[in-house]
């Protein structure tokens, strides 16, 4: 749906696949799974915003948990944004729209 948007996309499966995709491509917005496997969505954020351009992106966490239970894990505040699941696309239509 974002690509019919006319907005460029990546996807990945997991961490590793993600930090790969998002260091070539170097994205305005990252919505991560906080439950991806390899390397999970906590990790994943930490790693990207060690880099350069990592401290610019705006990450959202996409999970079911709580946004109080994901601060207070220790890397939760990492997170600008925090989507529950089922997440409806108007919300990350919002998202994208606040951030151009």
């Amino acid at each position: 749906m974002l690509q019919a948007m006319g907005h460029q996309t990546q996807v990945a499966a997991d961490g590793i696949d993600a930090l790969r995709k998002a260091n070539a491509f170097q994205p305005d917005i990252v919505f991560l799974d906080l439950s991806m496997p390899k390397l999970d969505g906590y990790d994943t954020c930490g790693v990207m915003r060690a880099q350069p351009w990592g401290t610019k992106v705006f990450v959202v966490a996409v999970t079911g948990l709580e946004p109080e239970a994901i601060r207070q894990h220790p890397r939760g505040t990492e997170f600008d944004y925090y989507l529950r699941k089922p997440v409806e696309f108007s919300a990350i239509q919002e998202l994208v729209a606040w951030q151009q």
